[in-house]
């Protein structure tokens, strides 16, 4: 028995250990960085031991409330945001962070029919989301004092039940849930990683074969553009309904139950431009259901690295100056312990 007990506690030194030396002891040197052969343009203290600050009430979105969606369901929302920022937390990159602070924002709102309610008040079929911003902050040198270059920062966004993913650069060039050829690029500890027209790639993560993009008909497109713009409140739009019924009346049977194409907008109908020509997809309804908002059915996660040189999961650079920030979130992309955790969390996936 003591033997046992014996090689326990010296496992437990050899993790400590272990643990030790990955990471530099903190320290508040201060590390010139930039070309040694001209102006030191930046100072870092990259032993510095990181702050954490995370919001204990969350922002509600610029729509405020919903009148359809009862205080109980933010209540809930804010339980489910919770449930995750401290699994995030559990992780040494984030919960005790060096030579970068951590900042931890949440955002509770809704999200409604934008293609055929013009006041976010008026769609009795809005849907609570929620998200967290976690926000990666290296730590300067300046003036004096320590600071952090939050212009600088690196930020990882979890959304939680939030079937809009992804959001298109024109918001009004198409409606709100159409997006154009999603398009499958990696793995994401199980679940899969789409680059969308807004040039981000998104992990998806949701019920077990439902597909989160489904293809959207020529004529159910041009349908979804009316409704679209027939609740518009811009003077003069008018002729872009117009324009659209014209284009709708101008399709054959065969042609309005086709995959809508994206050169539509150009009037080209043949054949081998819709062969050739990027597709219209829709976000499945099916992701989120209204009446069990109150349940976790739905997480999609992006990063941002500032840079659109290469995505995150593709990071191989080092942690010096503000490449910190990206290697803080790459040991957190890459954490399979708590991203299962989080995974679990979702409805149909696993129990907490």
């Amino acid at each position: 028995m003591n033997k046992i007990i014996f090689s326990l506690i010296l496992a437990v030194l050899q993790i400590v250990n272990l643990s030790a030396q990955e990471r530099p002891p903190f320290s508040d040197k201060v590390v010139n960085y930039g070309n040694p052969e001209k102006v030191i343009w930046t100072q870092f203290m990259p032993y510095a031991k990181g702050r954490i600050v995370e919001e204990s009430e969350p922002y509600i979105s610029s729509y405020g409330r919903s009148p359809f969606l009862p205080a109980s369901d933010y209540d809930k929302m804010l339980v489910n945001i919770n449930r995750i920022t401290s699994r995030l937390r559990s992780v040494p990159c984030i919960g005790t962070p060096q030579g970068a602070d951590i900042r931890i924002s949440k955002v509770i709102g809704h999200y409604y029919d934008t293609d055929q309610f013009s006041d976010d008040k008026k769609d009795p079929n809005a849907t609570l989301y929620g998200e967290i911003i976690v926000s990666v902050d290296p730590c300067i040198f300046y003036k004096g004092k320590r600071g952090n270059a939050i212009e600088m920062s690196a930020v990882l966004i979890i959304r939680i039940n939030n079937s809009q993913i992804g959001y298109p650069e024109d918001k009004n060039a198409k409606p709100a849930q159409v997006k154009i050829n999603p398009e499958r690029v990696a793995a994401f500890h199980g679940h899969d990683v789409y680059w969308l027209d807004d040039n981000v790639e998104y992990a998806v993560i949701t019920k077990k074969n439902i597909s989160p993009f489904i293809p959207i008909s020529q004529g159910d497109y041009y349908e979804a553009c009316v409704k679209k713009y027939s609740h518009s409140t811009e003077v003069g739009i008018g002729f872009m309904v117009d324009r659209y019924k014209e284009k709708l009346s101008e399709l054959s049977t065969e042609r309005r139950k086709q995959q809508a194409v994206v050169n539509m907008e150009f009037e080209d109908f043949s054949e081998e431009s819709a062969i050739q020509q990027p597709k219209y997809f829709i976000t499945n309804p099916q992701l989120v259901e209204r009446s069990r908002s109150n349940v976790i059915q739905l997480i999609t996660v992006s990063w941002s690295k500032t840079s659109t040189d290469k995505p995150l999961r593709l990071y191989k650079g080092g942690k010096d100056g503000f490449d910190i920030r990206c290697y803080l979130l790459k040991q957190l992309h890459d954490d399979s312990k708590v991203w299962n955790e989080i995974i679990k969390l979702v409805d149909g996936l696993g129990s907490d």
